[in-house]
């Protein structure tokens, strides 16, 4: 496939030239910016570094929660041919310093709330820049290295010419569960190429507003939630803190956003306690719920609703990021919410499968069709159930992992493919269904591969059951449950603070209850044989996927 663009800096020109006056950037609360502003905000900026000294293919790191900023800094960086290095803050101290380190970044752009944090960890000769939070200007100086100092007269910044398409465009690094971050190059064409397949997906039109809830730093963010609208001339508003439930529901308010990219996290949230109580706690609708018609109405009814919490013109929520809980799912759809649910990773630009929109052939359970321009094949299937590691190969494949050529060779084959080290297959329809990751398959002594990810979503979809994973110890299942403390106390009518120190006979009895429930709906071999209650949430990685080798390291 051959990108209309040369490069992300020919793409963000034209597209401010296409759009200009109108809105582009904007944060929740604070200021906005048309796509001409944009388009000057990243030419002088480009100009700052250059004065710098700061050359073509220098890498310069970006540590800062999400704003209209973040992204000047981004397109700033990519203008003067350099390489940006978006660091996701959830990252420890250490963490970041060693990418930076790592990557030999000149320069690190920052926001007030991380200022102090980047500072401590920057070596003296590293140009660091913090964004100003208000109209008077979009970044200063905050350190600048001695050596760094030139005449403004004496350099001119060249934007033209700098790079082609093949060269590296950003270094992510992976938020990975098995506890090691690899730094994923990905070039021009790379993320072009993605966005493109990514746009035939669905039609946005240039007036839909896009809310930002997720990392910049993370690719499914950065590709569907940034490059999309700008490359279809929508505005896309920021929120600059976490999104907790009351703080997306006032952004909401306030922005009245066309489409939001969530990780399923925030979706099972919100149908946790705002849906499935409606459906499962009031007698009258659970009755009526069991008649097909009628459950198809009430459930629409509670869409309309959703629709409401999120300002009223929700056109698309893009999932993406984890595997969606079935349940959650068979309500997004019965309810008529217009949803996609896509698959990617870091490595693949990251969009490999999703829609596309409308499509009524996308059966619940997958991640739909493989996107345009890209192949897909399975590789070592299983003959009883159609399973194989999933392979990608397209313009959207990674250059390969920095400065680690031997595990760029083990991961991508001489011909291209890219092996994802997840597990699929297609159903009739020619849909992707993930069941889970190569590592994580459990292999038990009886030869049967068990797939956790399969009985964690039979747990969860008890209210009684916050998160869960799946775990062998001794040889044996065992499910490791973090409690809804809250709905067990609501439930028995007892006060939370008796419980949820961890240890209660009572909790034990319900999550215990629900294994044996769960076991009457698997093979024998799968039965899960016991229980751990785990009173604190699981420790996931930045993008909400738990590290599952914190809670593996007593198999045997």
């Amino acid at each position: 496939m051959t990108s209309k663009f040369t490069n992300l800096n020919s793409f963000f020109e034209k597209t401010c030239a296409t759009y200009k006056t109108k809105p582009c950037l904007c944060d929740v609360d604070g200021e906005s910016f048309s796509y001409d502003q944009v388009f000057d905000r990243v030419s002088e900026l480009s100009t700052v570094l250059a004065k710098s000294c700061i050359g073509p293919g220098e890498p310069i790191a970006i540590v800062a929660a999400n704003s209209s900023h973040w992204v000047i800094a981004y397109f700033a960086i990519i203008r003067l041919g350099c390489v940006a290095v978006p660091i996701l803050t959830d990252f420890c101290d250490q963490d970041i310093a060693n990418i930076i380190l790592e990557t030999g970044a000149r320069a690190v752009f920052t926001c007030q709330q991380n200022q102090e944090r980047v500072l401590s960890i920057c070596q003296e000769d590293i140009l660091v820049l913090s964004f100003c939070s208000n109209n008077a200007g979009f970044a200063y100086e905050i350190r600048k290295p001695a050596i760094m100092k030139v005449d403004g007269d004496q350099y001119t910044p060249k934007t033209q010419g700098l790079y082609d398409s093949s060269q590296t465009a950003s270094i992510i690094y992976t938020s990975g569960t098995s506890g090691h971050s690899k730094g994923v190059l990905l070039s021009h064409a790379n993320l072009l190429a993605n966005l493109e397949s990514a746009s035939k997906l669905i039609a946005i039109q240039s007036s839909w507003r896009f809310l930002s809830v997720l990392p910049l730093s993370h690719a499914y963010e950065f590709t569907i939630g940034l490059l999309l609208p700008l490359f279809n001339g929508a505005s896309i508003h920021y929120l600059r803190k976490r999104p907790t439930p009351t703080l997306l529901q006032t952004a909401c308010g306030a922005v009245a956003p066309h489409v939001v990219c969530m990780v399923p996290l925030l979706l099972e949230k919100i149908f946790k306690k705002k849906v499935q109580p409606v459906l499962t706690g009031n007698r009258i609708c659970s009755a009526l719920i069991k008649i097909p018609l009628l459950k198809r109405q009430i459930l629409k009814f509670i869409g309309r609703k959703v629709i409401r919490l999120f300002g009223g013109n929700i056109k698309l929520f893009a999932i993406g990021g984890a595997a969606l809980h079935f349940n959650t799912e068979e309500f997004l759809k019965m309810a008529e919410l217009p949803y996609l649910v896509g698959y990617g990773l870091t490595e693949a630009s990251p969009l490999v499968a999703g829609g596309p929109f409308g499509d009524s052939s996308i059966s619940l359970g997958s991640v739909g069709k493989v996107i345009p321009d890209v192949e897909v094949t399975l590789v070592d299937i299983d003959k009883s159930s159609g399973v194989g590691e999933i392979q990608v190969r397209g313009a959207n494949i990674m250059l390969g992992y920095f400065e680690n050529s031997q595990l760029t060779r083990e991961t991508i084959t001489a011909d291209g493919w890219l092996k994802t080290g997840d597990l699929g297959l297609f159903d009739c329809n020619m849909n992707l269904v993930i069941t889970g990751r190569i590592k994580n398959v459990i292999v038990l002594s009886s030869g049967e591969n068990i797939y956790p990810e399969e009985l964690e979503d039979k747990l969860l979809s008890f209210l009684e059951i916050a998160e869960t994973i799946v775990v062998v110890k001794k040889g044996r299942l065992e499910a490791v449950i973090v409690p809804d403390y809250e709905y067990i106390a609501d439930k028995h009518g007892i006060n939370e603070s008796k419980i949820d120190s961890g240890g209660a006979q009572l909790v034990f009895n319900e999550i215990d209850s629900i294994r044996r429930a769960v076991n009457e709906r698997v093979p024998a071999y799968a039965k899960i044989l016991s229980v751990r209650e785990h009173p604190q949430p699981l420790i996931k990685t930045p993008t909400h996927k738990v590290k599952r080798f914190l809670y593996t390291t007593d198999q045997e």
